[in-house]
């Protein structure tokens, strides 16, 4: 009932078992929290989407999110992480893009810093993950960044991008900011061996690991002007066969500004 009357909360609560939520839990939630505040928009009181109940909301998600993630189901990239890359990344007007989107904290971050800067940027996502990307739109709404602002679409963003211009070519970004899955060896190789989007040019990553995959998607989806700021896993630097191959064409092509180690347990 809550998605019929919503539009923007479509889908969102598809994943969810509702018969599975225990009712004292939620009458814990109730009380303790939501009757802080008050739901009638003309009310004086403290309005229900108070920046202190938004951040309130963003805590309980990245707890959930790394609750899950000790599970092995879900993982967030850590806050500092988030800082750091759009820091460096530095774009302030313009569009930007994160293909691994997961709860939406890096857009996030970029619009909030490019608005201090007194700048402007309209987001633009995907995410494979459904259960993240609802708790990622729920984000996005909190923050009052959907959907005029940002847009974070469902799906995987090798085998299907769903960013594309009237031509059907990938559509070109000014910004990206990206965490993609360490590793994966089931990234779609064989769907996207003849890729329509060319988007592998440099060579075809390996069937095992996908790192290589995703970095050639990001530096397809840059326009001429385009920057990315991406976090992978050192093996990207050091693995050869094809991987190697890649790595060199893209040095060869001057494409890397700066390769930064991260010390663990960040």
């Amino acid at each position: 009932e809550i998605e019929k009357n919503n539009e923007m909360l479509r889908g969102v609560f598809s994943y969810t078992h509702f018969k599975d939520i225990n009712d004292h839990a939620l009458f814990n939630i109730a009380t303790s929290i939501l009757d802080k505040y008050d739901f009638c928009i003309s009310s004086k009181k403290q309005s229900f989407l108070t920046e202190n109940f938004t951040l309130y909301v963003e805590k309980a998600l990245e707890l959930f999110i790394q609750r899950e993630g000790s599970k092995g189901v879900l993982e967030a990239s850590p806050k500092e992480i988030r800082n750091l890359l759009v820091t460096i990344l530095d774009v302030h007007y313009g569009n930007i893009y994160d293909g691994t989107a997961g709860l939406n904290g890096f857009l996030i971050q970029a619009y909030k810093q490019a608005i201090e800067k007194n700048g402007f940027v309209h987001l633009f996502g995907q995410e494979a993950n459904m259960k993240t990307w609802a708790l990622g739109r729920m984000n996005l709404i909190l923050h009052g960044l959907y959907s005029d602002i940002a847009e974070v679409k469902c799906g995987d963003t090798i085998i299907n991008p769903f960013w594309k211009d009237e031509d059907g070519n990938l559509m070109k970004f000014d910004g990206i900011l990206s965490n993609p899955p360490f590793g994966i060896s089931n990234w779609g190789y064989e769907v996207v061996e003849k890729d329509l989007y060319n988007r592998f040019k440099f060579g075809m990553p390996s069937k095992s690991s996908g790192d290589w995959a995703f970095i050639s998607h990001f530096i397809a989806s840059l326009n001429e002007r385009g920057k990315a700021a991406l976090v992978v896993p050192h093996g990207v630097l050091f693995r050869g066969a094809k991987e190697g191959t890649i790595r060199k064409r893209v040095i060869q092509e001057d494409l890397i500004e700066a390769v930064i180690g991260l010390p663990s347990n960040l």
